[in-house]
């Protein structure tokens, strides 16, 4: 979408919204790309490219039709897999950038661009219910209907805490950050809080003697007037209104 949108004039940087900008992106958008269309961080398992992040000259790319590939898409025309890691396009117009332009999970003094791709210790969901939406989503495969039948019983597993607490602290960091610049108002993220996409305490282990800190620990401690370092356990009703639709829809589809 990005080389239409831009007139396929220019380059551009994509990436995933669970990554985060440590450099300077402009480093990124101004180096030699040494005449290709595309550059990313080599894919995992050795296939393609992590496409989560990439470096974009859209002149180069005018063959991506954005909504005709979509409707390919939908209409079980164009494959996701090999689109989503770049085999689709001539190997002789992309190539790789180093990993820390899109470091899986890593925060170190190498970092530009840290990407949290661990789902289950993302820190901005520390005790929330995890729900693996990707296995929900692969229709009726063992895996996916394993993960729907723990889903609709509220058999699931909790994020846990990041093994890396300078990405947690990172996270909470820029959160503070865009709230006292205005780009994030108190309103949405109390929201955000309510819909369950963001924890609203620290977790149990927060509560042992540890340093001083200088970043917030949780988005409650964002918003005035709210208890500070209590932890919650989640709800306990189940809404299986979801799963169930998941279901039926599957069995049409079976059918």
């Amino acid at each position: 979408m990005p080389p239409s949108l831009m007139n396929f004039e220019g380059r551009a940087v994509v990436i995933d919204p669970d990554i985060f900008a440590v450099g300077d992106v402009y480093e990124l958008l101004s180096r030699d790309m040494g005449g290709k269309a595309i550059m990313a961080r080599s894919g995992k398992n050795g296939r393609g490219y992590a496409s989560s992040s990439r470096l974009m000259d859209c002149a180069r790319l005018q063959h991506w039709q954005w909504e005709k590939q979509i409707d390919d898409l939908f209409a079980l025309k164009r494959d996701y897999q090999p689109w989503i890691v770049l085999e689709l396009e001539p190997p002789e117009t992309v190539s790789a950038f180093e990993e820390e332009w899109n470091h899986f999970d890593t925060l170190n003094e190498k970092t530009k661009l840290l990407h949290n791709t661990r789902r289950t210790t993302q820190p901005w969901k520390i005790g929330l219910p995890f729900e693996d939406l990707h296995r929900i989503a692969q229709g009726v495969t063992k895996a996916g209907l394993k993960s729907r039948v723990k889903f609709m019983f509220g058999k699931t597993q909790t994020h846990k805490e990041h093994p890396d607490t300078k990405q947690r602290d990172l996270f909470f960091g820029l959160l503070r950050e865009c709230l006292d610049k205005g780009v994030v108002t108190k309103e949405f993220l109390q929201a955000e809080i309510d819909r369950k996409y963001l924890r609203p305490t620290p977790s149990p282990c927060w509560n042992q003697p540890t340093p001083k800190r200088t970043w917030p620990r949780s988005a409650r401690d964002l918003l005035p007037g709210e208890p500070k370092h209590k932890h919650s356990k989640g709800p306990k009703s189940v809404n299986l209104f979801g799963p169930l639709l998941c279901l039926c829809l599957t069995a049409v589809a079976v059918r």
